[in-house]
């Protein structure tokens, strides 16, 4: 029989969070994108080509 194996958190960290973002408000490269930058975190935006996306695609190109 196989030992348990246990996860250990790397750095002493306890959880994780996953940020998402969908349909790709402008808020969220006008506000939400440089906020996360500042605070050094990372977040998955959804795009879909129904969200007006292509009237800011410089915007969006910039955020990735």
């Amino acid at each position: 029989m196989k030992a348990k194996q246990t996860f250990v958190w790397p750095e002493g960290q306890q959880c994780a969070v996953s940020l998402t973002y969908d349909d790709a408000l402008p808020v969220h490269h006008e506000l939400v994108a440089p906020l996360l930058t500042v605070k050094k975190l990372t977040a998955t935006f959804n795009i879909s080509a129904h969200s007006g996306f292509t009237e800011n695609t410089g915007a969006w190109k910039h955020v990735a």
